[in-house]
């Protein structure tokens, strides 16, 4: 293998483990799932279309920017959550996959997580903090245990209808940590920029919106209930 073919890969794997790290933070203690509460309103026919995340986690600087979420119902019990931004470093765009399956209490999620592009999956619990289809906003934490007494978490807040990260916005997210019994975790929230360069196309984001036929309830599964379409 050549010297150049050799230190290209050793960027490349630096790079994945630098976003991988990004924007998870490392805390002691365990998940703080006990004393969430997530809204009644965060189930899965009504996760769908593309979000800006104009603010997450971060122990320290951004390394990603401009980061879009795609959200796309997979089963009747599924989300496929397709996560894109920029790598300054390189200026490229990556995409990254969160695959979500709802658990009996509403708004609470078995999550596998790929914190970097092409990696594993790591098993996370998902709650959506906050739900607002109307306004299309939404705050969505990860979570995870480490087994030295630690653990990972990573936030993201989402809106449809702006990219600013703007007092106004960051007072209503401060509310709603103290509301959630987490205020500790909002110092870890950083504004991420937002110029565009990695835009879904029109096409995914129509897509996204079509459930795949897994998705699809049966016709004769009564227990299916009637939902409001939020547009």
């Amino acid at each position: 293998m050549s010297p150049i073919k050799l230190f290209k890969i050793i960027v490349e794997i630096l790079s994945i483990i630098a976003l991988a790290n990004g924007n998870l933070v490392t805390l002691d203690g365990e998940c703080p799932f006990a004393r969430l509460k997530p809204p009644q309103n965060a189930v899965i026919p009504i996760l769908k279309g593309k979000y800006n995340v104009i603010a997450e986690t971060s122990s320290g600087p951004l390394n990603r920017t401009d980061i879009q979420m795609l959200l796309k119902q997979s089963s009747k019990d599924s989300i496929v959550m397709t996560q894109r931004f920029l790598y300054p470093e390189n200026d490229q765009c990556y995409d990254i996959k969160i695959h979500s399956k709802a658990l009996e209490r509403i708004g609470v999620f078995d999550v596998k997580y790929q914190v970097a592009p092409d990696t594993s999956p790591v098993g996370f619990t998902g709650y959506y903090i906050a739900l607002e289809p109307r306004t299309l906003f939404g705050i969505g934490l990860l979570c995870h245990n480490l087994p030295n007494s630690k653990y990972d978490v990573d936030i993201a807040v989402l809106s449809g209808l702006t990219d600013k990260y703007d007092q106004a916005m960051q007072e209503r997210v401060q509310k709603i940590f103290k509301e959630q019994n987490i205020p500790q975790l909002y110092q870890y929230m950083v504004p991420v920029p937002q110029n565009h360069k990695c835009d879904f196309s029109m096409e995914e984001i129509v897509d996204s919106f079509r459930p795949s036929p897994d998705a699809l309830p049966d016709s004769t599964d009564s227990t299916v209930p009637d939902l409001p379409i939020y547009l």
